[in-house]
């Protein structure tokens, strides 16, 4: 499945104004809660797909995505956006002092880093999406 959303390339990051890159950091944050109330939603389908199942596998089934969406919606955003706002923090205080980057500060390295881990849980939320309604949609046959 292709997402619209992708890591930042080291040009990006590297010729970015800071304030660009806490733009960036603000959009990953509100990814991160959407797809934590998204989750929220497969919960409660899941939920009501389980009442309605009746085969040990179908069961397991569900069993296996319930667990996918507790650990992303619940461990994974926390930790992203725990990981991002601290992130911005330090990138704002930065852009705020007006003082030259210092050499040995990795903010750009950590913005690219960053990036690439909001690109892989995207692409994980994509799969248990689509995992969710294929299962939801063999239910129906």
């Amino acid at each position: 499945m292709a997402l619209l959303v992708e890591a930042p390339t080291n040009e990006y990051v590297s010729e970015a104004s800071l304030d660009e890159l806490v733009q960036q950091s603000d959009e990953w944050k509100a990814d991160a809660l959407f797809w934590r109330e998204e989750l929220k939603l497969f919960q409660r389908l899941l939920d009501h797909y389980y009442a309605v199942t009746t085969t040990k596998e179908e069961k397991k089934q569900i069993s296996h995505l319930q667990s996918l969406i507790t650990y992303y919606g619940g461990e994974v955003v926390y930790q992203i956006k725990h990981d991002v706002s601290q992130h911005r923090k330090h990138l704002i205080r930065l852009s705020k002092s007006g003082a030259p980057i210092p050499e040995n500060d990795r903010s750009r390295e950590e913005h690219k880093a960053y990036g690439e881990k909001m690109v892989s849980f995207l692409e994980e939320l994509a799969n248990i999406r689509q995992s969710l309604f294929g299962f939801i949609t063999n239910l129906h046959k």
